[in-house]
């Protein structure tokens, strides 16, 4: 299992590693409608508590292909994104559109594929019946793109 923690504050992040985080979420970075009232703490922070976490560091909240860079450059490992592809007329060409933004010019961070070697298979996407599961088009499977894209989450 992995275990991440979000987070909100340096002292948050500081005790999510101490308290065993594989990875600490540092958000909200922007303004998102996912979870609305949530104090903005832009790349700032990830570039604040990146000496301090030894763990990845996974920028949340309101990333678009258009804003991710910034995020990445102030030192996370990895950002989360949700409505930016679920929520896109296209999903796959969005999803497409953000991979080659965001394509990394080295090698993936140490920090993500030590988390990656430890990472069971991945959970069946339809894990959240209750809530109803993602939408019909987020599920179909994304040629080429389903195994070089990994998603970490706090939800399982």
């Amino acid at each position: 299992m992995i275990l991440g923690v979000s987070t909100h504050d340096p002292e948050q992040a500081r005790r999510a590693v101490a308290d065993g985080a594989d990875y600490v979420a540092v958000g909200s970075i922007y303004p998102t409608t996912t979870k609305a009232g949530f104090q903005l703490v832009g790349p700032e922070l990830i570039r604040r508590v990146r000496p301090e976490v030894p763990v990845p560091l996974v920028g949340i909240g309101g990333i678009t292909a258009d804003n991710a860079g910034p995020v990445l450059a102030a030192g996370a490992d990895a950002v989360a994104v949700i409505s930016a592809l679920c929520a896109a007329p296209d999903p796959e060409a969005a999803t497409r559109i953000f991979l080659e933004r965001i394509a990394p010019p080295a090698p993936r961070s140490r920090r993500i594929d030590r988390l990656l070697a430890r990472a069971p298979a991945a959970p069946d996407r339809d894990r959240h019946p209750e809530r109803g599961g993602l939408p019909a088009r987020a599920r179909r499977r994304v040629p080429d793109l389903d195994d070089d894209v990994n998603f970490l989450t706090n939800e399982s």
